[in-house]
């Protein structure tokens, strides 16, 4: 089974390949002026709260700087509230240059035929995207444009069996800079001959999540190298009990029974809905006229909770029990959530997920990091201890803020 998974992999990387070649060399085998011009690759790897839409506007500027005539391109798999911030930034760019190419923004999936080449394309959270649904972008890059790919393989990965090929180049680059010897580096470079250079860029610092919230992250991720700006400083959110002090992460244990009578309607899904509406009103109260007057546009409160039967329910009880509030709360089940989301608070519920088949979902590494990750001022998780220990990262996480930081509550004191 693993050789057959390796084997697909690798058909689908040398496929990908080829083809990427093909339509893009294909000018140059009748022009041999172009013979040398090669392009160059560039894969940065944007942890959370590296912020991908700054780090955009930015390589588009630098590559105006070297080219005020340049063709930019920039694309993404899936339109995150993010990334639906750069049609917006880049009309303005537009109009505001009118000297300059205007800038081409698009989803990869909705690219039509482009009848120009691009001397910059930009792929912003590449590791979500497929190699089919990148050929078409691809293919318009200059003889010697530069590709440049942001994403992290660390979070959530898209749903297909084999490795897409952005992934396989974050590999491959990741490992020269680890120290692989130079036989193997020039094998690798005749396979992409496309790219005259490929360069790996890891972003260390973060700025817009609060420095505790990353701590475990850090660490379980990406071997301690993800640091916090210095200036980085973020209110803890009020209206909840956190038990330690300037630690905006707090698990709230909650005694699960083994087997509940009814897996659809179980006696306890009162009792779950109940403890979040409390903590989602206090949260709301006590910080909403605080987040608007320190200009945050769209301050939110995401919940991600098991299954979809809850996930209705939870809504309906907030949307009659707060009307004027609901437009600031999102509410996801974990098989849903992507973490494109931001927020100033998550809270998490994991009760009765193994009976909803979401354990592996929960012990996924990339879905764990995107849900420790999504909310910028506060973590709260909701569940019961002895059913996450079963999980090796999530014994690990309680180790870290249960036992180490004592940051915990029980459910009747929130």
């Amino acid at each position: 089974g693993r050789c057959f998974e390796f084997n697909t992999r690798l058909f689908f990387f040398f496929f990908f390949t080829f083809a990427y070649s093909f339509t893009n060399n294909n000018n140059n085998n009748n022009n041999n002026n172009n013979k040398n011009k090669k392009s160059k690759l560039t894969l940065i790897q944007t942890p959370p709260g590296t912020c991908e839409k700054e780090i955009v506007e930015a390589l588009a500027e630098q590559a105006f700087a070297k080219n005020p005539k340049a063709n930019i391109l920039i694309c993404g798999y899936f339109p995150t509230p993010a990334f639906k911030k750069l049609f917006d930034w880049a009309e303005d760019v537009n109009s505001r240059s009118p000297s300059h190419p205007p800038i081409t923004v698009s989803i990869c999936s909705e690219l039509k035929e482009l009848n120009r080449a691009f001397d910059w394309i930009i792929v912003a959270d590449s590791t979500q995207c497929t190699e089919i649904r990148l050929l078409c972008a691809l293919s318009t890059l200059a003889n010697d444009g530069s590709l440049v790919l942001l994403g992290d393989t660390k979070r959530i990965r898209p749903t297909v069996n084999a490795l897409t090929v952005i992934q396989v180049s974050f590999y491959k680059c990741h490992s020269k800079k680890l120290g692989k010897k130079k036989k193997k580096k020039k094998k690798k470079k005749k396979k992409t001959e496309k790219f005259n250079t490929c360069h790996f860029q890891f972003l260390e610092t973060q700025s817009h999540i609060h420095p505790r919230l990353v701590e475990f992250v850090s660490l379980e991720f990406y071997g301690g190298k993800l640091k916090s700006a210095p200036n980085v400083a973020f209110n803890i959110p009020q209206g909840f009990p956190w038990p330690t002090e300037n630690y905006p992460v707090c698990f709230v244990a909650v005694e699960e029974p083994e087997e509940p009578k009814n897996v659809w309607a179980s006696d306890n899904d009162d009792f779950e809905r109940a403890i979040i509406v409390k903590i989602i009103h206090k949260l709301l109260r006590d910080n909403l006229h605080l987040w608007k007057t320190q200009s945050i546009k769209h301050p939110h409160i995401t919940v991600v909770i098991p299954d979809l039967i809850q996930k209705l329910l939870l809504e309906e009880e907030l949307e009659s029990s707060s009307a004027s509030l609901s437009a600031n709360i999102t509410v996801d089940t974990i098989v849903r959530f992507q973490g494109g989301n931001e927020s100033e608070i998550l809270v998490l519920s994991t009760l009765r997920s193994d009976y909803f088949n979401v354990n592996d979902l929960l012990n996924d590494p990339g879905r764990f990091n995107a849900l420790m990750t999504t909310a910028k001022s506060g973590l709260i998780v909701i569940g019961s201890a002895d059913q996450l220990i079963k999980f090796d990262l999530w014994r690990k996480w309680i180790q870290h803020v249960v036992i180490d930081q004592k940051s915990v509550v029980g459910a009747l004191s929130v």
